[in-house]
């Protein structure tokens, strides 16, 4: 696999575009829950140079829940007829790991609206996997012994598929699960939030399977492949798992 820098934008954690535009998440320091929108044909025009967003906004309900958006794509629906924008999703992931509560296996569901360069989500549903606790199949561990027990959730847009995968420190594994995308409105209503809830019990599981170990950062799905960014500043890596071969491909 070969990789060639095209452009630079804003320092952040996970980007999703769509059409025309770049969304680009930026969800640290004191800039939770901020995102920075970018023209894709704006990018390649600086000459690697860094390129101006052409709007910021904040995410819907950042009162309630924040995500930290390690893995961030969009859905293949929509939620209103005649919306521009199919649903968005990102991940909490290890925002909340010193609280008591820390949501983990959560991702955060939006719709996006725009006026001009003026945009605005808002917050229509949560999605958590319901078995964080299990040993067996996500935690590799009790309580808090696992670094990162909080998962990336990515889409597989044309084949209706949810895939969300978490590192499993005790068996040094990363492990994938394969799920339906839950419709926008499945679940229950939780006052805590003030939105629809889906829990996604292990019924929910078409299949999982085990690949290399890794502290992932971003994620996305081209073509069925899952495409798995890892590491920190100095090791960064790429993995292509193959989600229905249950094999990486390259990395």
């Amino acid at each position: 696999m070969k990789l060639r820098k095209i452009g630079k934008i804003e320092s952040g954690q996970d980007v999703a575009i769509y059409g025309e535009y770049l969304f680009d998440f930026v969800a640290h320091g004191v800039c939770l829950g901020e995102c920075s929108v970018y023209k894709t044909a704006d990018i390649t025009l600086n000459g690697g140079d860094e390129c101006e967003p052409i709007s910021k906004f904040t995410l819907d309900k950042t009162d309630v829940i924040i995500p930290h958006c390690n893995s961030a794509c969009f859905g293949n629906e929509f939620y209103e007829e005649g919306d521009e924008f199919p649903l968005l999703y990102l991940n909490v992931y290890n925002n909340y790991h010193n609280c008591d509560v820390r949501n983990e296996g959560i991702c955060c569901v939006y719709r996006l609206m725009r006026d001009g360069v003026n945009f605005k989500s808002e917050l229509v549903q949560l999605i958590e996997v319901g078995f964080v606790e299990n040993t067996e199949l996500w935690k590799s561990s009790p309580g808090r012994e696992d670094r990162r027990p909080y998962g990336n959730f990515i889409i597989d847009r044309e084949n209706g598929k949810y895939y969300g995968y978490v590192a499993r420190d005790k068996n040094q594994t990363t492990r994938y699960f394969s799920f339906d995308i839950p419709k926008a409105r499945d679940g229950e209503f939780d006052g805590r939030f003030g939105i629809r809830l889906k829990t996604l019990t292990e019924a929910d599981i078409n299949y999982h399977f085990d690949g290399e170990h890794t502290y992932m950062q971003g994620g996305c799905v081209h073509n069925g492949l899952i495409y798995s960014v890892s590491g920190g500043r100095n090791n960064p890596e790429i993995r292509v798992i193959d989600p229905i071969t249950k094999t990486q491909k390259f990395g």
